[in-house]
């Protein structure tokens, strides 16, 4: 078994060399992947290159990986920085705390995304961006809005939060 069947709430896979999280439960025959705190299983069929955040990847072929690298939210800043694996063919199974959504960005687009919705992307790599502080930010401190921007023409697969 060379695919992954889901149901259940498990990702449902045969024996084979895999990258992602271990399995729930397992025969000599097959395995079932699954996540107590992100029950919600997504499905991505790569044919392209796809970037995926390392945290939320379920089960994917250890053949599709291409590179690791990380996005920094802040520039410059290694803190709050989000690793992520590129893959390049086959298919990928993402566990997400909700449901996700699959956002297509036109070419002179801009998408910009909570860094902690992020869930995979295709394109160029994000952004990091804060808006600008007001006067009475300084007053009244309040958690920044940092987004992560995308720029098309990309495809962003994005949970809710």
């Amino acid at each position: 078994m060379n695919d992954v069947e889901i149901a259940g709430g498990f990702a449902v896979t045969g024996r084979g060399d895999w990258l992602g999280a271990e399995p729930a439960a397992e025969t000599e025959s097959r395995l079932w992947f699954a996540s107590r705190n992100r029950p919600f299983l997504t499905r991505l069929d790569l044919g392209e290159r796809v970037s995926v955040v390392a945290s939320k990847l379920l089960v994917a072929p250890r053949s599709a990986r291409k590179r690791r690298g990380t996005v920094r939210p802040v520039p410059f800043s290694v803190r709050g920085a989000i690793p992520f694996i590129e893959l390049e063919t086959g298919w990928a199974v993402m566990a997400t705390a909700s449901r996700t959504a699959r956002i297509v960005v036109g070419e002179d687009e801009t998408l910009a995304v909570a860094p902690e919705a992020v869930v995979a992307w295709t394109g160029k790599r994000p952004n990091g961006f804060c808006p600008r502080l007001r006067l009475r930010d300084i007053f009244i401190p309040r958690k920044a809005r940092l987004r992560l921007r995308f720029f098309g023409p990309c495809i962003v697969w994005t949970e809710g939060g």
